[in-house]
């Protein structure tokens, strides 16, 4: 008797293993199934993102060929694609800081104000990033930077000093080397500004409001020119989603290298997800 007693006891206890560990099976795999849902879903989300922004983007960039004067100036633009009002931001690349051209001291500027190294360093991350463009390939040109990310390639240039100053420079300019302060950033202007962020941002506030007169005696004159004329612009739409972040789509164009009977060439261009603040 007290042997079936045993016996069924551990055919019990068998028993509810079994199910402890079917039910920690099922608990796993729908755990996965939602985590993969949840993918698929952000995956479509993105997708049709894309396509929102790069539509939008798509109209801007119609308007502004069809101007005889393109806009020397950065602005906002609002666009409607499928329906969708998306903003627009339009940027003249001038308005950025030119990897290719900038003066070493420009660059020394950017490195310690952009980049936030002490002022030794900045000196010679610059000296190094001139003679990195300078280096001659095997057919005796420039090397030059075909994109910002190679700064990465500057001896000394790590990762986190690049993502602070990506969004200050640009590689696809190839102008004059001076800043177009009626297109740049408030943080481009803080480098002009000697990392005076306060005179600034209200430098920058002041030109945004359509002040007719300026005042640039903050900023460093000779890496300074005003309303200059560009070919090459870049192009932001952010398109929110509805998991709370937004999605950035950015293209890069030049109207002077038109292709294929598209009245403008586009340089480039990526997407990237932003969490809303």
């Amino acid at each position: 008797m007290r042997a079936r007693l045993s016996a069924r006891g551990l055919a019990l206890v068998a028993v509810l293993w079994i199910v402890a560990a079917l039910a920690v099976m099922v608990t796993s795999l729908s755990h996965a199934v939602r985590q993969e849902v949840r993918a698929v879903s952000t995956a479509r989300q993105a997708l049709a993102a894309q396509a929102l922004g790069q539509g939008s983007i798509h109209l801007v960039l119609q308007d502004l060929a069809a101007r005889v004067d393109r806009p020397a100036r950065a602005f906002w633009i609002d666009a409607y694609y499928a329906g969708v009002p998306i903003t627009v931001h339009v940027l003249p690349l001038n308005g950025l800081i030119d990897l290719n051209n900038a003066p070493q001291g420009l660059l020394a500027l950017l490195f310690q104000h952009g980049g936030g190294v002490e002022p030794g360093r900045a000196q010679s991350l610059a000296a190094a990033a001139v003679a990195w463009r300078s280096a001659r390939d095997t057919r005796g040109r420039a090397v030059g930077f075909e994109a910002t990310e190679d700064l990465l390639r500057v001896p000394g240039v790590d990762y986190p000093l690049y993502a602070r100053l990506a969004t200050l420079v640009s590689a696809d300019l190839r102008g004059s080397g001076r800043v177009n302060v009626h297109a740049a950033p408030p943080e481009v202007l803080a480098v002009l500004a000697g990392g005076d962020r306060g005179r600034a941002e209200a430098l920058a506030a002041a030109r945004d409001a359509g002040q007719p007169t300026l005042d640039l005696t903050a900023l460093r004159g000779e890496y300074v020119e005003t309303l200059a004329a560009t070919s090459r612009y870049r192009l932001l739409a952010r398109v929110p989603l509805a998991s709370g972040t937004s999605l950035q789509v950015m293209r890069t164009v030049d109207f002077a290298a038109a292709r294929h009977g598209v009245p403008w060439r586009t340089l480039h261009g990526h997407h990237q997800f932003e969490s809303i603040q």
